[in-house]
């Protein structure tokens, strides 16, 4: 793969991306995380709000992969949560930005897999 024309490109071993306090060393492998960001339809929360987007990232032997699951119109939200889940269920970890308060409200109402 040909580095991007423009920024810079990382080149770093994985493990040097790791620097967690002792007590998470063993427990935390980097090829074992979702990187995860949602966009919702609002901030408040409850019915009504959706995560219309849903940004994943992890690492694989060839670099970071990134994809994006997007919901065009609302009755796409059961396919965006099971393929969500699908993504959820290959990894241990779960990484995000802003914490599990603003991205697990609206991607976690009860859906049947």
């Amino acid at each position: 793969m040909a580095p991007p024309r423009s920024g810079r490109w990382l080149r770093t071993p994985y493990d040097s991306l790791c620097h967690l306090e002792p007590k998470f060393q063993n427990e935390f492998r980097i090829e074992n995380a979702l990187f995860i960001d949602t966009e919702t339809t609002g901030l408040a929360g409850g019915t009504g709000t959706y995560a219309f987007l849903v940004g994943l990232g992890y690492f694989t032997p060839g670099g970071f992969m990134c994809r994006q699951l997007l919901m065009r119109d609302y009755n796409e939200e059961h396919a965006l949560l099971y393929l969500l889940g699908k993504e959820l269920d290959k990894k241990r970890t779960l990484v995000t930005f802003n914490g599990k308060s603003s991205i697990f409200p609206p991607c976690c109402k009860p859906v049947s897999r």
